[in-house]
């Protein structure tokens, strides 16, 4: 659930700089968020309590910062600590760390509606690259008899992260795998967008 004032409606007494963070919400069970967004009171402890202390915590660090204020529990953490994000051309790190952030998305995947938008999103998909339902297939009954056996990410090393996957290089050939970890699985896809001529 998102609220935020219209464009189009003025913020009688609020600062326009800050009209999305104090905004009324009367008995709602529901708090603004640092960023605006709305959770349940039990997840919002920490940050309610800075937000009424005047304590909120910067978000964009420099180049030469080595830590970063995590935005869900308020932690000043490494930016190993954090995952990556793509815009612009450009890496940032998530206002997340990598802890809440996974807590986050399984908060997420519990919802109803969004079961059903991914149920139907892979709906989709399977309808638009049948060759690729037909591959995984192919992997995961080849491995169920034997034929094909797990083995490490190719790019072993410090920077392997999540589990092992089995990537496609060509469809047409559904055995012909290479074994990544999930981080470097990503790689390999973009790697294969780019060539066929798709946005990465």
């Amino acid at each position: 659930m998102r609220k935020s004032l219209s464009c189009n409606e003025p913020a009688v007494g609020i600062e326009p700089t800050t009209a999305r963070i104090h905004i009324d919400v009367g008995s709602s069970k529901y708090e603004p968020t640092l960023r605006g967004r709305y959770t349940s009171d039990e997840s919002q402890e920490p940050r309610k309590a800075a937000l009424g202390r005047g304590e909120v915590p910067t978000n964009r660090p420099s180049a030469a910062d080595s830590v970063k204020v995590c935005r869900r529990c308020l932690e000043e953490k490494p930016l190993t600590a954090f995952t990556t994000r793509r815009q612009d051309g450009k890496v940032y790190p998530h206002s997340y760390c990598r802890a809440c952030k996974t807590a986050h998305e399984c908060e997420r995947y519990r919802l109803p509606e969004r079961k059903q938008a991914i149920a139907e999103r892979d709906r989709r998909a399977r309808e638009r690259y049948p060759e690729r339902r037909r591959a995984r297939t192919a992997v995961r009954h080849a491995l169920s008899a034997g034929w094909l056996v797990v083995g490490p990410c190719y790019a072993e090393g410090p920077d392997c992260r999540g589990a092992i996957v089995a990537h496609h290089e060509d469809y047409a050939e559904p055995l012909a795998v290479t074994w990544a970890c999930h981080a470097h699985h990503t790689i390999l896809d973009r790697r294969r967008r780019e060539r066929e001529g798709r946005v990465a």
